[in-house]
């Protein structure tokens, strides 16, 4: 984060559940491969 401050980039702190819109963590539309 000190790095991209540095760099001049703006941060913001954000307190939100993660919940990812399908993609590689979604299980939507995937073929399930249960280990």
């Amino acid at each position: 984060r000190d790095m991209l401050e540095k760099l001049g980039a703006t941060l913001r702190d954000i307190s939100e559940p993660f919940t990812p819109e399908g993609g590689a963590y979604g299980h939507g539309r995937t073929h399930g491969h249960a280990h």
